[in-house]
């Protein structure tokens, strides 16, 4: 069933005041004074994570609150990013999932006097549900400890003083190397729906070219070959296709299709022929980058691999 904002909201408050084993509540945006509120209703004995994802324009811009992490750790919660997560999604005792568009900040669980109107649903988890969930949780995410803290509060000191626009906002080379994990899990929404030349004539009443216009963080005055791969390397979906090619490893597509199909996280699971028309937009972007990757044309397929290194 369909919950509305406050629907929703209470639900969640009165199962969460109910759980007694353990709770898993996931956002891609975290206010504290939020989880303040919310961490009321939580008994003492109940096994806490949470899970943000803390893109570096998330913390300047105040969507999520980088002080999340101490409440936490004080209270003995786990706290972990993954700098690619959209969802929201709260997990009471592994029993009840509510899957919405509500964020864990004031406006979205309607804490504030103007909260956002958001729409979710609440349903028994399974145990694929738990499978899928486990396995995001233990290859996707980055548990974070005090020293990744600090060198995220130390970049953010860094970028307020610098006057860093949001537009170039990204995290310093020792927080990069610290945070990111290998992606092993993807959803749909992650990959591409076009190619990249579709995006460099960009047509935004096209639904899947928008899709990817947003996925990918674009901006419209700047629609070059040299910002479009820029932002790609970003993705998760390139980070995917580098550990599935790691090692000099080289993979024709239809091991690639299977390994997509394995990979995706959605519940229905696409079928293969749609997975087979999602990678084919993958391989577009790989003959796009000539400079990272090797496409060869074979009998009846083609197989891809990294650029050896000089």
């Amino acid at each position: 069933m369909l919950l509305n904002s406050s629907e929703f909201s209470r639900k969640l408050a009165l199962s969460i005041e109910d759980s007694e084993k353990s709770l898993l509540l996931s956002s891609a945006f975290i206010k504290l004074k939020a989880l303040e509120e919310l961490s009321e209703k939580i008994n003492s004995n109940v096994e806490v994570s949470i899970v943000s994802r803390w893109k570096k324009q998330d913390i300047l811009v105040g969507a999520s609150d980088v002080e999340v992490y101490e409440y936490c750790r004080d209270r003995g919660w786990r706290f972990g990013v993954d700098q690619n997560f959209h969802g929201k999604l709260y997990l009471i005792d592994e029993l009840q999932i509510f899957l919405g568009s509500a964020n864990l900040t004031g406006n979205g669980l309607g804490f504030n006097s103007s909260p956002n109107y958001e729409f979710g649903t609440v349903f028994s988890a399974e145990q694929a549900d738990m499978d899928k969930l486990n396995a995001f949780l233990r290859d996707e995410v980055r548990w974070l400890d005090d020293e990744l803290y600090c060198a995220i509060c130390s970049d953010i000191e860094a970028s307020s003083r610098t006057g860093e626009t949001l537009d170039n906002a990204s995290w310093s080379v020792q927080v990069e190397s610290l945070i990111n994990t290998p992606v092993n899990f993807l959803w749909v929404h992650d990959l591409p729906f076009v190619t990249p030349n579709d995006l460099l004539s960009l047509d935004l009443n096209c639904d899947a070219a928008r899709h990817d216009f947003e996925m990918l963080n674009l901006d419209v005055d700047r629609l070059s070959r040299k910002d479009l791969i820029s932002q790609y390397k970003r993705s998760r979906v390139y980070s995917w296709l580098l550990n599935q090619l790691s090692g000099g490893i080289e993979l024709r597509f239809g091991t690639l299709t299977r390994a997509l199909h394995d990979a995706l996280l959605d519940d229905p699971s696409p079928y293969r022929k749609d997975v087979k028309g999602l990678l084919s937009n993958i391989f577009e972007w790989v003959k796009f980058m000539p400079e990272d990757f090797v496409a060869t044309k074979r009998n009846i397929t083609t197989s891809i691999k990294l650029v050896e290194p000089k």
